[in-house]
């Protein structure tokens, strides 16, 4: 079985993957949902339609049901970014927005400080998850690629790009400044702070060149107004959906948040175990699964990144029986509830509870265990950045 533990294979498997999803999206054309008519990719095309209504100079975040279904929630900088996809077939545009979803998160997975074995191990086990994204035509594999290259740039002490990813996945979806937090991992703070703030004002202005200046205030004021209502009670497969489902009533969400950051912030204590580079990786996991877990709009897409971590604790931890338990339980939880191999009513068994969730809420609660009352586990040499 070493041929599925060649890059060349996986590569490839991740393209050819995000290829077919794309076209079958496509072929299957429009979908009927709440008595109207749909693209099976609505997503993409909100993403598309925005850098056609930043051209023009309309609000990026009105309604336009005539285009799309839902509102665009994205940063100006993302619709500029998209440019490029405003003049292409759709069928080329959604294998290309997919592959740009794809293969970031291939080479930021194969660029990991961790045995090839492992490497391979996280690349096949989150497809699952990647394909659930790439069907709704989501930016969320592009996010996980992103919080996973600020590891990768900090490990190999890049501090000139440590923030590039920073900062592009927090004008792509805000969450992802989370990953700024592991600059505290890095041997160069001061290096990485300074580049991150030349990095995020290029980002913040990159609308500029297409758009002038006043209505990019407006855009970015319009994106203000659109985040603070966004913040109604909704249900979401995180803490909070998971609060609401079990107890049936509003989750406390302030002291839930509360809660969470200080739990996220509490392994950064021991300052000593910055030094083991599975400490680093576990708590890379741990961070991503709490940018899920606790996101109030978190939904079957967003689980790619908390896979993603879930991955990482996993292949970084001691493959103990209650691990190797909470990993299958995940497993079958994202990847095969909600599929076609078990019956619909342990489906919807699995969405009333929010199963999804609640399996990496489980992870998380390990992997904090973990890194504050374990011992830290045997120091891995840094593997080759390709194999």
């Amino acid at each position: 079985m070493r041929y599925l533990r060649d890059s060349r294979l996986i590569f490839c498997f991740y393209a050819l993957l995000a290829i077919a999803v794309s076209v079958q999206k496509y072929v299957l054309d429009r979908v009927e949902h709440d008595k109207k008519s749909l693209h099976h990719y609505n997503n993409y095309l909100i993403f598309k339609y925005s850098a056609k209504h930043l051209l023009e100079g309309k609000n990026l975040y009105a309604s336009y049901p005539d285009e799309y279904d839902d509102l665009y929630k994205y940063s100006p900088t993302f619709a500029v970014l998209m440019l490029p996809f405003w003049y292409l077939p759709d069928a080329i545009g959604l294998c290309l927005w997919n592959l740009f979803n794809a293969i970031p998160l291939f080479f930021a997975i194969w660029l990991m400080p961790m045995p090839q074995e492992k490497r391979a191990f996280v690349a096949w086990l989150i497809l699952p998850e990647l394909i659930i994204n790439m069907q709704n035509a989501q930016s969320n594999g592009l996010v996980a690629a992103c919080m996973i290259m600020t590891f990768v740039a900090i490990e190999h002490r890049k501090w000139v790009i440590t923030a590039l990813p920073i900062a592009l996945s927090a004008f792509i979806k805000i969450f992802g400044v989370l990953s700024s937090i592991l600059a505290v991992f890095s041997k160069n703070r001061y290096k990485v702070m300074i580049f991150g703030a030349v990095w995020f004002a290029l980002w913040l202005i990159l609308p500029l060149l297409v758009v002038p200046p006043s209505n990019l205030i407006a855009q970015y004021e319009n994106w203000l107004t659109l985040l603070k209502e966004d913040y109604e009670p909704l249900r979401s497969a995180s803490v909070y959906g998971c609060w609401l489902a079990w107890f049936e009533k509003e989750p406390p969400r302030m002291w839930l948040t509360l809660i969470g950051v200080a739990a996220l912030l509490l392994p950064l204590t021991q300052i000593k175990k910055y030094e083991n580079l599975n400490f680093r990786i576990t708590y890379l996991g741990f961070l991503m699964i709490w940018g899920v877990i606790f996101n109030h709009r978190a939904e079957s897409p967003t689980f790619i990144i908390a896979i993603c971590g879930v991955m990482l604790w996993f292949f970084a931890q001691e493959k103990t029986l209650l691990n190797v338990v909470l990993l299958a339980l995940a497993l079958f939880c994202t990847a095969i509830l909600p599929s076609d191999l078990v019956p619909k009513s342990w489906t919807e068994y699995g969405w009333k509870y929010e199963l999804k969730a609640l399996s990496c809420i489980l992870i998380w609660l390990k992997a904090g265990y973990d890194l504050i009352l374990k011992s830290a586990q045997t120091e891995e040499r840094l593997a080759p950045s390709a194999a």
